[in-house]
């Protein structure tokens, strides 16, 4: 999956952050159109696929309004509530993708177990089309374990764990391991929003190549290549009324992929002939979200997401096509969170493609408990 980080956070107490309202989510959300080797005569057209196509063209159509209207809110006039009156902070775990653009602050560990329950149902064609594959279910559980090691500076990492399972067959093993650092470059200050730098790099730990056909697909569990992720993150908070706020987060980021040395059935295509490398193309990737406090406790949340990737190439020897092509994908993920305090809380909510282009078409499950200190 390539990539989720989330969070929201208001006000400096002496140069660190306010507990509970932090950079408090680090998700790495992997590209899950690489993690199954489709056979074309697996897809057919879906019996509704003109009407998911229709729907697909209307959504992708719609959601930019989504993005323009959380885009716009930076421009408005937010508040950063006085570090005097932490009472005031509303009690927000952050969204389920989107990173804030805060750090934790020096000092503090937020840890925050993931659980997502992914069902791929089918894909989409390079004509925004949707098509049915075999239902490919995927078990994928995070833990998200952030440090603040200066007061400007977060150290990430997140380990993982895949299982998969179609037709009968299974096979679970670690995913790629992210690791990196999140670095305040500007404060909240006279309504400024604050922005920070987000770098990381996926260590390829998780099988990718060298696959059997038996497996049909599910012991693809990494991609093989060493990624690095540069992004720009920024948040805004907005005050109503009593426990009323909204608050914003924007992120962009660009994701490079190294050449992966292939052999045999791999991620990227291929059969037992396969020898060669594959340059995956570069990914760009925006991520927006909304939170809404309904009372201290009760917070629902929305990420729209959204990412485009150039087609890659490969080199090699290989009977059947080992492929990279140029890919598009809009999601959403609506959810609701309940916090106990302001350093404890859980969230949960489904997430779903809404368009694509030669990417997957699922529906997943997410749920996770935050807990800073």
């Amino acid at each position: 999956m390539t990539i989720y980080h989330a969070c929201l956070g208001f006000a400096y107490f002496y140069g660190t952050k306010a507990p509970g309202l932090n950079d408090r989510k680090s998700v790495h959300v992997t590209n899950i159109d690489r993690f199954t080797s489709v056979q074309p005569r697996e897809l057919s057209r879906c019996k509704n696929a003109h009407n998911q196509s229709e729907r697909s063209v209307y959504f992708s159509a719609h959601i930019w309004r989504w993005f323009l209207l959380i885009f716009l809110s930076f421009f408005g006039r937010g508040i950063c509530v006085s570090p005097a009156y932490p009472g005031d902070h509303p009690w927000l775990t952050g969204p389920l993708f989107t990173p804030s653009g805060e750090v934790i602050g020096f000092g503090h560990f937020d840890i925050e177990p993931y659980f997502f329950l992914t069902t791929r149902t089918g894909r989409y064609d390079k004509n925004w089309h949707a098509v049915s594959i075999r239902k490919f279910h995927q078990l994928n559980a995070q833990v998200t374990i952030k440090a603040g090691i200066h007061e400007r500076i977060t150290f990430s990492c997140l380990p993982q764990y895949f299982h998969n399972e179609t037709q009968k067959v299974s096979t679970s093993g670690f995913g790629d391991l992210p690791i990196g650092f999140d670095i305040q470059l500007l404060e909240e200050k006279d309504g400024r929003p604050p922005v920070k730098l987000i770098i990381q790099e996926t260590i390829p730990i998780g099988r990718y190549h060298k696959l059997k056909a038996v497996n049909k697909g599910t012991d693809a569990i990494g991609l093989g290549s060493f990624s690095t992720q540069v992004g720009l993150a920024s948040c805004k908070l907005f005050h109503f009324k009593d426990d009323h706020y909204l608050s914003t987060s924007a992120n962009f980021f660009v994701v490079y992929f190294a050449p992966v040395h292939v052999r045999g059935i791999n991620v990227y295509g291929g059969d037992d002939s396969t020898n060669g490398t594959v340059y995956p193309g570069t990914s760009f990737n925006f991520y927006c979200s909304a939170e809404y406090t309904l009372t201290e406790n009760w917070v629902l949340a929305l990420d729209v997401l959204s990412y485009f990737s150039l087609k890659g190439h490969f080199k090699g020897f290989s009977e059947k096509a080992v492929s990279s092509p140029s890919t598009a994908q809009i999601s959403l993920a609506p959810a609701i969170e309940y916090n106990w305090s302001k350093t404890v809380g859980v969230i949960a909510g489904p997430w779903f493609t809404v368009g694509g282009k030669n990417s997957t078409c699922f529906y997943s499950a997410v749920a996770a408990v935050n807990f800073y200190f």
